[in-house]
């Protein structure tokens, strides 16, 4: 008997909720520009009529009638039609949900899907669930939130994309294991785009949770764990400046001085030469000490 394996099939997060529902309409003409904006929750475009772009940080995606585009929640995002045409849309925005892609290992947060074959579908979808938004007929949340998961379920299954649970990477947990990779391995040459592989997360989205934790980038937050050890190493040590800047983890002395004032008021040098004179005088202190009469 021949055998053969299927692959587990996510589920769609039963959590996932409706949030809202818009339809746009935009025509090129001189002056028009994109407008980026950043959402805390999923969305969904389909678009109705006519071509033109989305926008976000890293990428310029062609889009036209059939298309359905999928944002992922925390990334920034823009839309506008192409030169000399209209573009219409229709957008849903979804808390906790979000896709990736099958067997893919990277961080990808906007997907487009071509569905013009669907269309008709599609628009179906579309056709009741702006209905029921419009109308609000008794149990009408209840009514978008059925047609949504079937628009959703006819989506994924017809695309190479799977759900997610969309736990937000912005939880203090996940902040504090970032924040405890920057202390544990700040001898090495760590670049945001490092931490994002590393953790698998858009760096749009961890940034603007980091600093709102913390109150500072994560670059500034490890210089300033670099300059709080080096610190500590040049009290503590007989280490050269240029030696203290390595092992913390600079790769340019100057650089490391510059970063270092900037964080500690004063420069290396003086931080020794600081600690020595207070070395000295407790030193001195403590001689003259033995040296009073009983």
């Amino acid at each position: 008997m021949r055998q053969f394996f299927i692959d587990t099939l996510p589920e769609i997060n039963p959590n996932f909720k409706f949030i809202n529902y818009e339809r746009y309409r935009y025509a090129d003409h001189e002056g028009f520009t994109a407008q980026m904006h950043y959402n805390t929750y999923t969305e969904l475009f389909f678009i109705t009529d006519g071509k033109g772009f989305f926008y976000t940080n890293e990428k310029k995606i062609p889009v036209e009638k059939g298309d359905v585009v999928i944002n992922n929640a925390n990334m920034m995002c823009a839309e506008s039609p192409a030169p000399g045409c209209e573009l219409e849309y229709a957008v849903i925005q979804i808390d906790n949900f979000s896709v990736t892609e099958k067997k893919s290992e990277e961080v990808i947060n906007c997907f487009v899907i071509n569905l013009k074959k669907d269309f008709e579908i599609l628009f179906d979808f579309i056709r009741k669930i702006e209905y029921e938004w419009i109308v609000k007929d008794n149990y009408w949340n209840y009514a978008i939130q059925i047609n949504l998961e079937e628009m959703l379920l006819f989506v994924l299954r017809n695309s190479e994309l799977f759900s997610k649970n969309a736990s937000p990477f912005a939880k203090r947990h996940s902040l504090a294991e970032i924040y405890e990779y920057l202390t544990s391995r700040y001898q090495q040459d760590i670049t945001l785009a490092g931490i994002c592989s590393h953790f698998k997360v858009n760096k749009y989205t961890i940034s603007h949770a980091f600093k709102e934790e913390y109150g500072d980038s994560i670059i500034n937050t490890l210089n300033r764990i670099r300059c709080k050890i080096a610190s500590a190493l040049l009290k503590e040590t007989d280490k050269s400046v240029s030696v203290i800047s390595s092992e913390v983890g600079f790769n340019s002395e100057p650089y490391f001085c510059k970063t270092y004032k900037k964080y500690m008021g004063v420069s290396p040098l003086e931080t020794r030469k600081m600690f020595l004179e207070m070395k000295k005088s407790t030193t001195r202190i403590d001689g003259a000490d033995g040296d009073l009469p009983k």
